[in-house]
């Protein structure tokens, strides 16, 4: 049996702590179908379907709900998310195409949001600052160029961020802070890492990916290349432009001509 509707009603008395419904042909959830477990629901995931609409304006209703899947669905929008429970959403695949600067105003325990492949083109400065818990934020594989001041503010406790796979080319001075685990910035389009910029995000993350950017260390990446201790310890496998690895060059080449 497939279903392509949760309408009111659907479900009669009965209450649940779980509503799962994956890989199916569900388009729709509809205002009040899943109100009879407004006590009791803890998690919904509905990935895999072909949702074009989610009550997210209902959420707050569920005290108890802390995990929200809806990837791999056909959302363009949702309404701004409202919980004081709510502590892992997903929203990977869906075609929103951007995420308002107060989308996650008001989610305290907020802790994994993902919205890869999402086909987001900007990140306006807050967005990601409000969590006081948040700690996973992936927003890979989307069209992402520039990220501004204030953009992402975690958690600092082995907090992560994937910005992988996008065509990032420029950040803002105080784009990214509270990493502390692990940055993912590999598959973008940096030719420049200026020390302003990116000095205080290496010096406080234990791990960063940069490979597969096309930077052309020059001067204007010779403090990383003269400190041996973020080029072994922090930075992992990272290449210039013409395929040299940031170990193999020469920092007294760069202490000498730069």
């Amino acid at each position: 049996m497939y279903v392509s509707t949760l309408s009111e009603g659907t479900f009669g008395e009965k209450r649940f702590r779980e509503v799962v419904i994956t890989n199916g042909v569900l388009g729709r959830v509809e205002p009040k179908a899943l109100l009879g477990s407004v006590l009791s629901l803890q998690e919904i995931d509905l990935e895999s379907n072909y949702l074009t609409y989610f009550p997210a304006e209902e959420i707050p209703l569920y005290t108890n709900l802390e995990s929200l899947n809806l990837r791999g669905n056909k959302l363009t929008s949702l309404a701004n998310i409202l919980s004081q429970t709510l502590m892992d959403v997903k929203l990977d695949g869906n075609p929103m195409g951007h995420v308002p600067v107060d989308f996650l105003q008001d989610v305290p325990e907020l802790q994994i949001f993902s919205c890869s492949s999402c086909g987001l083109t900007e990140i306006q400065t807050g967005t990601f600052t409000r969590g006081p818990q948040l700690r996973f934020v992936d927003l890979g594989y989307n069209e992402l160029t520039f990220l501004p001041e204030g953009a992402f503010d975690l958690a600092p406790f082995d907090s992560m961020l994937v910005l992988s796979d996008n065509k990032l080319s420029s950040v803002a001075k105080g784009a990214i802070n509270g990493v502390t685990f692990e940055l993912e910035i590999q598959d973008n389009q940096f030719e420049q890492l200026y020390e302003d910029v990116w000095r205080p995000v290496f010096e406080n993350t234990t791990n960063v990916s940069l490979y597969k950017n096309p930077l052309l260390c020059d001067c204007d990446t010779a403090w990383l290349i003269t400190d041996q201790d973020i080029v072994y310890k922090y930075l992992g496998i990272g290449d210039c432009k013409n395929g040299t690895y940031f170990h193999e060059l020469d920092p007294a080449y760069y202490e000498e001509m730069c």
